[in-house]
């Protein structure tokens, strides 16, 4: 064995991996040097191959070629016990959780603690025992949540920290973070890299997969740029700065994209009036014409309700919503509607949660192209992907040959990357992939206006700045944008106007100018943890 192998905890050595008969090439010949309680920063575009060469390391494929060693020695991961035993855990971009379970039964479940007093051992869970460990470890690196919530009624930050919980759980000593940290606010980030530094204080190795660069200087030693499924370098990160590894992860130069635009707006587009997430609080606003109207706040304040209520996810007890009509161009009333009847007034929708509800993973890229645009109008007419027969209209043929050519000119236009066909199931994508999907529809859609939640959860720099420039154009032809995002330089990029919600209310509305940075940190924390903000 060669003596340079000894040197690294983690040793991936030349390890190749391809999908469909080898027409998607994720890995080719990639070799990554991994050492001992230090955190290594996976970095590359959307679909370049990070999250399928970690799910090699944890077992849940297998490589075409190629070997790993793990503290010196050669490992054959057939499933990801067989990682388990060698003390690696993954946290997942897209969470493995069960949604009728609580937090407990999740965190315990295929790693139960069994009785052991008892005449028939190891076949009655010790829950109270399991739950001592897991309370113990909320508490010491603050993840606050109760384990006997139910999964389904958790955001997702929250089911975030259930699946550290997990990884924590198994007392793991290389650690694997897939995207952690694109649906977390501010406060949530700065927590969790603590606790990131507070894992290579114990003397755990981290793996971190990231596009956040400013996460990576914060944290991370040393790490590998991968760039369409090959190892472009290896770098060491304190020698680097964010304009090289970017040119490299993209191979081009990244600028900012701002919004920099003085046109006036236009009619009122979305107006709330009233609406009730909590007693004896309301929710007020409007957002005009060519207006982006950002709501900034730390997650679990409400955002996720209060999305849900206007986009028809969920039914208001109180208040209303009104949406412009994109057919009549009047305002018209749609509190009690459903998110379907929503879409066909107008609007556009990027939920928080992708997977739950802006795909259906096991569905074609194509079918997901077009999922909720069959019932749009142009002019007076049905757009194409119905065909009818004269004289029968009531029967309806999906037009699958529109249905490709939306698609394709989809892909293209948004760089879907990771599949042979459009024909491909939209689960097989990477995260990011599977959001320009959705972004890609809903810009693409007949709409007066488009709700975003998150839109770049999981997106690359090159792809960030591309929907922005997307966004902004929408803008420029007089869509109304509601932006949701806990990222305050997306926010201070492309708003117009900014209103900060805490505890299930806005507090402060105005524009950009007049809501400058300290003074929405301020609101953001003093409303919600009553400290001062920290500059």
């Amino acid at each position: 064995m060669n003596d340079k192998i000894q040197d690294y905890i983690v040793y991936i050595d030349n390890i190749s991996k391809s999908f469909l008969n080898g027409k998607i090439k994720a890995n080719q010949n990639i070799t990554l040097r991994v050492k001992q309680n230090e955190v290594y920063a996976l970095m590359g575009e959307n679909g370049a191959g990070k999250s399928t060469i970690m799910s090699i390391l944890f077992g849940i494929y297998k490589q075409d070629s190629g070997k790993i060693y793990i503290r010196g020695k050669e490992v054959d991961f057939k499933f990801a016990n067989d990682a388990h035993k060698e003390k690696i855990g993954m946290v997942h971009q897209h969470f493995k959780l069960v949604e009728e379970f609580t937090v407990l039964e999740n965190i315990i479940l295929g790693n139960e603690i069994c009785k052991e007093d008892l005449l028939i051992k190891n076949f009655i869970i010790d829950k109270k025992k399991s739950r001592k460990k897991i309370e113990e470890l909320i508490k010491k690196y603050k993840l606050d949540i109760n384990l006997n919530d139910k999964i389904k009624k958790l955001n997702v930050s929250q089911k975030q920290k259930v699946e550290i919980l997990k990884l924590l759980f198994l007392d793991s000593e290389i650690l694997i973070f897939d995207e952690p940290t694109a649906i977390l606010s501010k406060s949530e980030i700065a927590l969790f890299l603590e606790m990131i530094k507070n894992f290579k204080k114990e003397g755990k190795t981290i793996i971190l997969i990231t596009h956040k660069l400013k996460e990576v200087f914060e944290v991370a030693e040393r790490g590998a740029i991968i760039r369409k499924g090959k190892l472009v370098e290896e770098v060491d990160i304190k020698k680097m700065d964010a304009k090289k590894i970017s040119s490299l992860m993209v191979g081009k130069e990244i600028n900012e994209v701002k919004n920099k635009s003085k046109k006036q707006f236009g009619e009122v587009v979305l107006s709330v009036k009233d609406l009730v997430i909590e007693e004896n609080k309301t929710i007020s606003f409007d957002i005009r014409a060519g207006e982006i109207f950002s709501i900034a706040g730390v997650s679990g304040n409400g955002q996720t309700d209060l999305i849900s209520l206007i986009t028809g996810l969920e039914k208001p007890k109180k208040g209303q919503v009104f949406i412009r009509d994109v057919e009549t161009n009047s305002l018209i009333e749609t509190s009690k509607m459903d998110i379907n009847k929503k879409y066909r007034v107008g609007l556009s929708f990027v939920p928080e949660d992708r997977q739950k509800h802006g795909l259906f993973l096991d569905s074609s890229i194509a079918y997901n192209c077009v999922i909720n645009r069959f019932n749009e109008y142009i002019g007076d007419k049905k757009v194409k992907f119905y065909m009818t027969i004269p004289f029968l209209p009531f029967l309806k043929f999906i037009n699958w040959n529109a249905i490709s050519h939306t698609a394709i000119k989809l892909v293209k236009k948004y760089n879907v990357a990771g599949a042979s066909s459009i024909h491909d199931s939209a689960g097989n994508l990477s995260g990011g992939n599977q959001q320009k999907i959705i972004i890609g529809r809903e810009l693409s859609k007949q709409s007066n206006l488009i709700i975003l939640f998150q839109p770049t959860r999981g997106l690359d720099i090159g792809a960030i700045q591309m929907l922005h420039e997307y966004i902004l154009k929408a803008k420029e032809k007089g869509k109304a944008i509601l932006l949701v995002s806990y990222e305050l330089s997306e926010i201070y990029s492309l708003s117009d106007t900014i209103s900060v919600i805490s505890k299930n209310s806005l507090v402060s509305q105005g524009t950009v100018q007049e809501m400058n940075i300290d003074k929405v940190g301020q609101l953001m924390t003093t409303s919600t943890f009553g400290v001062e903000n920290e500059k």
